[in-house]
């Protein structure tokens, strides 16, 4: 079986070193010819809609762009925002005695994925009740954790807080959506799943647009959501990087995903998302050799591998020159090898080659 990044790094913990874990609808209702019922298009949304979605936008900590009165309104809150924002904290502070870095002496250890919103979103998205999901069977001492239980009910903390972001995983929690995005990575992919609401396990094609489709939105590329092999209660995923082409290294752009059924689109929750991607410049920019010294544990490294690290954080989540992981590291911060700056130009090398991929155009 395939292992994400994060579970990587959980394996091998030497990769942490320079990889960071990384609508409502109105009342009145239509219905269309699938027989489904779904609310009014975004353009038909009231002021007061508009209001109440811009004020759950708020209280969320979505990560999308504020919008103009012309725009098209929201489709309930960003799934990924909530849980980095609401259910993190939350786990910090009860799951962090197992829950640990490999530095952090604990005598169970746990991994570090329940930090990471698409795979919690994922556990959270694997069954057909909030109860029956394999993240809630386990709070709850259903299914085993070392940990034991977490929740004592479904009312306590954290479980109480993971209903609220099951609701806006599920259609019907949030006004009648069809699936939803639930993130992105650096390079333009996006993640998230669609639902056939006649069928919750058929494969639903998905496609994505810079703008709402029936306003001129021009078309980013298209996808499928498929079920998955292993788990037949799981909700048809997929994964999908929009074309380099379309986007700016850099730049935050609006993307609207929607599951098509025909002829008919329905917006998925998390519309439109804030999608920023960044693209190395080449390894033009790139000298090997100021990297040698650090050969010894970090053999094999190449220009891919130190951008990521140049990269984390982004500019957009507030990396600089000085503040990226790999400055970081080889100024000696939270680094078993010390600091490889004294008496060498390679953080003065680190701060230049930053500027030349991210602060140039």
């Amino acid at each position: 079986m395939r292992m994400n990044l994060i579970q990587r790094c959980c394996t091998y913990p030497f990769l942490s070193l320079f990889v960071l874990g990384l609508a409502c609808n109105d009342g009145s209702k239509r219905t269309n010819k699938r027989g489904d019922k779904s609310g009014p298009a975004p353009s038909q949304s009231t002021d007061q809609e508009k209001e109440t979605s811009a004020e759950n936008e708020t209280k969320s900590g979505s990560n999308q762009p504020q919008e103009s009165e012309s725009s098209t309104p929201k489709t309930g809150s960003n799934p990924t925002a909530f849980f980095n924002t609401e259910i993190i904290p939350l786990l910090k502070g009860q799951c962090e005695t197992c829950h640990v870095g490999p530095r952090v002496k604990t005598t169970t250890r746990g991994p570090l994925t329940i930090f990471n919103a698409e795979i919690m979103i994922g556990l959270l998205s694997d069954a057909t009740t909030f109860e029956e999901t394999s993240l809630i069977q386990k709070l709850t001492g259903q299914t085993s954790h070392t940990g034991g239980t977490q929740c004592e009910s479904l009312e306590s903390t954290p479980c109480k807080q993971l209903k609220e972001l099951y609701l806006q995983l599920t259609p019907e929690g949030n006004g009648g959506a069809y699936g939803a995005i639930t993130g992105s990575g650096n390079d333009g992919t996006l993640y998230g799943h669609a639902i056939d609401p006649a069928d919750k396990s058929a494969a639903v094609e998905v496609v994505f647009y810079s703008a709402p489709s029936d306003e001129g939105g021009v078309l980013l590329g298209s996808t499928t959501a498929r079920p998955s092999q292993f788990d037949s209660t799981a909700k048809p995923s997929f994964t999908y990087q929009i074309d380099p082409a379309k986007l700016t290294s850099g730049e935050t752009v609006s993307v609207y995903g929607y599951a098509k059924f025909g002829d008919e689109l329905q917006l998925l929750q998390g519309s439109p998302y804030a999608l920023t991607a960044y693209f190395p410049k080449g390894n033009a920019l790139f000298e090997q050799a100021r990297f040698n010294p650090c050969s010894g544990c970090h053999g094999g490294y190449t220009y891919e591998t130190w951008y990521t690290a140049l990269l984390s954080p982004t500019p957009k989540a507030g990396g600089t020159a000085t503040t990226n992981l790999l400055y970081r590291k080889a100024s000696g911060t939270d680094h078993p090898g010390g600091n490889q700056c004294a008496g060498t130009t390679l953080c003065d090398y680190i701060e230049s080659w930053w500027a030349e991929e991210f602060a140039s155009p």
